[in-house]
């Protein structure tokens, strides 16, 4: 998905990552390798969603000046550096997943369909 969005504009050299998988220290650290890019988790990174909300209608509500302020709210707890000794192995694993998936996409398409 970064490298799809990353054809269209330019995105933030880190990634600030949310939800059930971000209280996972291995899955963030998978994560900042595959990526190359520092990871960031926040506190209770799983109920986050309801936080952002939150900060937006207290934004659109006056009660936080900006979303600049807003995000002065939810503040890293944990960052993770890619390892670049990982990256290798990563880059060839997704090569071969390409190449998988692009070999297999008629194959996908047919156990998608509604065709039973």
């Amino acid at each position: 998905m970064l490298e799809a969005q990353e054809k269209k504009v330019k995105c933030s050299p880190v990634v600030r990552f949310v939800g059930g998988g971000a209280l996972s220290e291995t899955t963030c650290q998978i994560l900042a390798d595959v990526l190359g890019r520092s990871v960031e988790t926040v506190e209770s990174p799983q109920n986050v969603g309801a936080v952002g909300a939150a900060a937006v209608i207290a934004v659109g509500l006056g009660l936080i000046p900006s979303f600049a302020e807003a995000k002065k709210l939810i503040p890293v707890s944990r960052s993770f550096s890619p390892n670049s000794n990982n990256k290798a192995v990563y880059d060839r694993n997704y090569e071969v997943f390409k190449k998988l998936y692009y070999n297999n996409r008629k194959s996908f398409a047919l156990l998608n369909s509604s065709g039973l």
